[in-house]
């Protein structure tokens, strides 16, 4: 017995199928280190494909349609070799299905009549190896050939495996509510195919072809179930870091809520020294300032400007409140058709009060214009302004200008930058990407 020429023959008789099984093993081996859930499954489905393909080489060559021959064998022991091979193969056959039935089906209650089915074909095409001719039976004919005959039972292993092709796609497309309408077609070229073939091989108008069909099937099985699960990984990994970005936002924005009602109650406390009239103005000044940020601290996303610029006329109605401080504010609103981060423009504009335009003829210029790049929202004051941003940043811009600076860059990716003007003062500039405006278009 020459081994080399049977491995020959073997590959040539079963090359398609062995290809597919090649090329399965590759992605299985390549996918080891982040292995799917369903792999396991696989693995067990790899090792019956191998089996199978063995089982349909030996039932051709008994068949008489490979090129090596058996030696040496009486014609009942031929007989009873195919019965065994075609046997195991029918039995085989619908268990790789219902491996990867088991992967999507819904519950328990729902797999174990799946199982059952593949129960039933074993009942009915094992007994052949004992002879049994009601699945099917082998006649002996010259030079070691036989012939395959179905029996009245022989419908069993399509019926089973058409039962199990559509509970798969039927699961599948349960399972994958928001699968592609490219994977979907898969499914759905894969269902077409196994249902051909079934009908194609019981009519005997077309045999051989099933071990191809369905190792070819479960290798399409495998690259579908793969997508679907890097694809939702892919949306995971997305979803948390959405997640991680609204969870920032909201802690910047709950470490905004007590910076600006602190501030308030300053300015509140300064009046009540100097003017209690003007203090009683003050605090309903200040419920209309606490009724304007509440509203904006419910969003977590962009808001109109014009509504942000709302919060800052709030804001400097109470703050003008104290007659001694001589402010101007001037507004040059080139642009206000656009969206902002909420509490973004008000702490610019309340640490230019404070810390910038000093309480005697300070000016206060809001300002906002396209570039290039997008919208820029600008504050200058003619204060006295650190002379190096990055060193005062934290004795005048405080906690509500670097809070802007990061919601700026979560929200919209949008910048902030602190100079200071040459003729005295400092410019603090938002910049919105030209991207942003296009996509509230």
């Amino acid at each position: 017995m020459n081994i080399i020429y049977i491995l020959q023959d073997f590959a040539d008789t079963c090359f398609p199928s062995l290809l597919i099984l090649f090329l399965l093993l590759t992605f299985m081996t390549i996918n080891r280190n982040h292995p799917p859930p369903f792999s396991s499954a696989f693995k067990w489905a790899f090792l019956l494909l191998f089996l199978l393909v063995v089982l349909h080489y030996g039932d051709e060559m008994l068949a008489g349609d490979t090129k090596y021959r058996l030696p040496d064998m009486t014609p009942e022991q031929t007989v009873l070799l195919r019965r065994v091979c075609a046997a195991l193969k029918y039995v085989i056959e619908p268990v790789i299905i219902l491996l990867q039935l088991m992967i999507v089906a819904p519950s328990s209650r729902f797999k174990y009549p799946c199982i059952m089915l593949a129960v039933i074909n074993a009942a009915v095409y094992f007994p052949a190896v004992f002879g049994a001719e009601y699945a099917f039976y082998i006649i002996a004919k010259d030079n070691g050939v036989t012939a395959f005959h179905r029996g009245s039972f022989g419908f069993t292993i399509f019926f089973v495996l058409m039962c199990y092709v559509i509970l798969l796609y039927a699961y599948s497309v349960m399972y994958f509510k928001k699968n592609q309408t490219e994977q979907s077609l898969l499914l759905i070229a894969l269902v077409s195919l196994a249902v051909a073939d079934a009908f194609a091989e019981y009519t005997n108008i077309m045999g051989g072809h099933s071990t191809d069909i369905i190792v070819a099937g479960t290798f399409a099985y495998y690259l579908y179930l793969t997508s679907i699960h890097y694809q939702q990984m892919r949306a995971e990994a997305a979803e948390s870091k959405l997640k991680i970005t609204q969870q920032e936002i909201t802690i910047l924005r709950d470490q905004i809520q007590p910076h600006f009602i602190n501030n308030s109650l300053n300015i509140i406390r300064s009046l009540i020294r100097k003017d209690s009239r003007a203090a009683i103005r003050s605090i309903d000044s200040f419920s209309e300032y606490l009724q304007a940020h509440f509203r904006t601290l419910r969003h977590d996303s962009m808001i109109p400007f014009t509504e942000e610029l709302d919060n800052v006329r709030a804001y400097l109605s109470l703050a003008m409140a104290d007659v001694s401080r001589k402010t101007q504010i001037i507004y040059q609103l080139e642009e206000t058709d656009f969206s902002i981060p909420p509490l973004c423009l008000e702490p610019l504009v309340e640490n230019a009060v404070l810390h910038g335009a000093g309480e005697q003829d300070g000016i206060i210029t809001i300002a906002s214009h396209r570039t290039e790049q997008g919208i820029a929202v600008e504050v200058i004051d003619n204060g006295t302004g650190g002379s190096n941003p990055t060193e005062s940043r934290k004795k005048r811009v405080g906690i509500g200008v670097e809070n802007t600076r990061k919601r700026l860059k979560l929200l919209c990716s949008g910048s902030l930058e602190i100079r200071k003007l040459p003729e005295g003062g400092t410019c603090v500039r938002m910049l919105i990407p030209q991207e942003q405006k296009e996509k509230e278009a």
